[in-house]
């Protein structure tokens, strides 16, 4: 579509036709902005490029304004992106660098809602059951800060995923906590403490002094939160499927964290701090084996809930 078949358009067709047109020629300043206007009306997210003086307008109208590197002062300070390389190229790696730091936000979100809601269930479920709580204010306070936060932390530089640029742009208002992310952690809180509220509600029938079943729940939560960082490093693929390298920062920290969890349990100005009791082999064999667990239960979970629906339906 030329400028001059544009000038003959009334807004409102503009409007209707904006969308099917692909491409517009001979366009002056004026015509740029009605564009970019009639695509934010139809509820798009419009980029808008342009160097000289006359396109500031259409720039600080569009969702993002971007000029090349040896665009006019005027246009520099409208817009929000300057490709210094003046190469346009660049615009759509910031594309995917911005889906990359948005899903792993959304991971990180998955990982600590997770973590904090098999936490909340799990001490919930105990005072319902008229049982003891399964830990310690100090035990549950060095989960959430010292186990949690480095390898939460480090889930932030997960590098990019292949498929990551062939999805759809997203809804423009779409939230990070989507259903999708609501189902999951909710099957993923209540999966968990399936097995969590059962271990400890057969610790309780036993013949075991509660400073060591507070001991194990610790534990068993604390390996729990170290291995659900591995499901929610990706979902769009299993963990069979994971570069065990690729996040170099957060297998430092997981390893980091399973060093103070095991310091927290024998270092003795610990166990006086968190009130531990050493356990032995066969608990710690056990407790690794119900992570073990617990981590296939999110993967059949993630599987059902995500990425089947994302291959069926394309609801992300």
């Amino acid at each position: 579509l030329t400028g001059d078949e544009l000038a003959k358009m009334s807004p409102e067709e503009l409007k209707s036709r904006v969308d099917e047109i692909v491409l517009f020629a001979r366009t002056n300043p004026e015509q740029k902005l009605k564009i970019v206007q009639a695509l934010k009306e139809n509820g798009e997210v419009v980029a808008m490029t342009g160097d000289g003086v006359n396109d500031a307008p259409a720039l600080k109208t569009a969702d993002i304004g971007i000029v090349v590197g040896e665009a006019s002062d005027v246009a520099k300070e409208t817009a929000d992106m300057v490709l210094l390389d003046s190469n346009f190229a660049t615009i759509i790696h910031a594309v995917e660098e911005g889906r990359t730091i948005f899903e792993n936000i959304k991971k990180v979100v998955l990982y600590l809602l997770s973590d904090s809601f098999t936490e909340i269930i799990l001490i919930g479920g105990s005072l319902l059951l008229r049982l003891p709580l399964p830990v310690t204010a100090a035990q549950i306070l060095w989960v959430n800060l010292i186990e949690d936060t480095l390898p939460g932390m480090a889930l932030a530089f997960e590098p990019e995923e292949k498929e990551l640029m062939n999805e759809p742009p997203r809804p423009k208002k779409s939230p990070i906590l989507d259903l999708e992310l609501k189902i999951l952690i909710f099957i993923i809180g209540i999966s968990l403490n399936l097995v969590l509220l059962g271990l400890f509600y057969w610790l309780n029938k036993g013949l075991f002094h509660l400073h060591y079943i507070q001991t194990v729940m610790f534990v068993a939560l604390g390996i729990d939160s170290l291995f659900i960082v591995f499901a929610c490093r990706s979902l769009r693929k299993p963990i069979f499927k994971y570069n065990p390298f690729a996040n170099l920062p957060l297998t430092g920290s997981i390893l980091f964290s399973l060093v103070l969890l095991v310091g927290a349990v024998y270092f003795v100005p610990l166990q006086k701090l968190l009130n531990t009791y050493a356990l032995g082999l066969n608990e710690w064999f056990f407790l690794l084996g119900l992570g073990i667990f617990s981590l296939l239960a999110i993967e059949i979970v993630k599987w059902i809930f995500i990425i089947r629906a994302k291959n069926s339906k394309n609801l992300w």
